[in-house]
């Protein structure tokens, strides 16, 4: 059993994650480059959880490496190395603000990293709660 809404989806959440790189390597020192890091993980499984909730299968562990790998044809990832992907992501993003400083231009929380731990920490429960209820519907 698979999370799908074929036909009414498509990958447009994902040309985002183009910005990512860009992002951090915008970032002015090396402690706000820890917390656009985390930030970027934490738009990584963001992205990719919505797309592969609607989806299943996804690219994930080629995407976005049309420009710098010259890879147009990524390989589809299995949903469960997707959710795999995810929780990695959010377990780096967690460390990475950890270790960051509040920075500015944040319309979200106001840069502050403490905020963004509870979100990262919050939504990786919300994948794990979503693991776990798809566990139980395949035990009925």
């Amino acid at each position: 059993m698979q999370y799908n809404r074929f036909g009414r989806i498509d990958f447009n959440r994902l040309t985002v994650l183009r910005n990512v790189d860009p992002m951090i390597a915008n970032a002015p020192s090396d402690v706000l480059k820890n917390s656009y890091t985390a930030l970027g993980h934490f738009i990584r499984a963001w992205q990719f959880f919505q797309t592969t909730m609607r989806v299943g299968d996804i690219p994930y562990s080629e995407a976005i490496k049309g420009e710098s790998d010259k890879n147009i044809k990524p390989k589809y990832d299995s949903q469960k190395e997707v959710f795999k992907g995810i929780l990695n992501e959010l377990d780096q993003a967690d460390e990475l603000f950890k270790a960051g400083a509040d920075f500015s231009g944040d319309i979200v929380y106001g840069g502050k990293i403490a905020k963004w731990r509870k979100l990262v920490n919050s939504f990786q429960l919300h994948v794990l709660m979503n693991l776990y209820i798809k566990k139980l519907l395949m035990q009925t």
